[in-house]
């Protein structure tokens, strides 16, 4: 996403997505000459797979990581204009709160994930949705302090916002880990 703004705000959108095309393209090329090949039959049928869906905690699990993926990425839609109001913030800076973004999130994911090992999910999704409260908190705050302070309270809110986008997704791999 954030090398998409800078390629976008340089050479056009079109560029942009020629870019996608081709890392798709490439990906493309990975699967079909790098995959393994697979016996028949090892994987689960259609059916078997649909049966999980009967399970509540299956679904409640599914819903919740839906969810969190979807809040997450109204962060895409929203964040380039949100912070070009409040801080006057350019697209080279946005390029650089996204990858941060995306840097808290994989953090988050691999931390979510031990913290759920370490203390059970149930503790790591209320530490997470306490973090994402806190992050809310602070966006809203920043909004008050005008542009030439805004992104000193943002990007920490920002930041924070990403690590629990992470560790959501990795406490939900907990509970979905120990039912497989």
């Amino acid at each position: 996403m954030p090398l998409g703004v800078l390629v976008g705000e340089r050479f056009g959108w079109r560029a942009t997505f020629f870019c996608v095309a081709g890392m798709a393209a490439l990906s493309l090329l990975g699967i079909l000459f790098g995959m393994p090949s697979q016996r028949p039959g090892i994987t689960a049928s259609l059916g078997e797979r649909l049966a999980l869906a009967k399970r509540p905690d299956v679904m409640a699990i599914l819903a919740t990581s839906v969810l969190t993926v979807a809040g997450t990425f109204t962060l895409y839609t929203y964040l380039g204009v949100f912070l070009a109001h409040v801080s006057g913030i350019g697209p080279q800076g946005l390029a650089l709160v996204l990858f941060g973004f995306g840097l808290a999130s994989a953090f988050g994911t691999r931390l979510g994930g031990a913290m759920a090992d370490h203390w059970g999910a149930g503790f790591t999704v209320i530490v997470s949705g306490g973090l994402t409260v806190l992050a809310y908190l602070l966006l809203s705050l920043g909004v008050t302090l005008g542009p030439a302070r805004a992104m000193f309270v943002l990007l920490p809110a920002i930041l924070l916002w990403g690590w629990p986008a992470g560790g959501d997704d990795g406490a939900a791999g907990a509970l979905g880990r120990a039912d497989f």
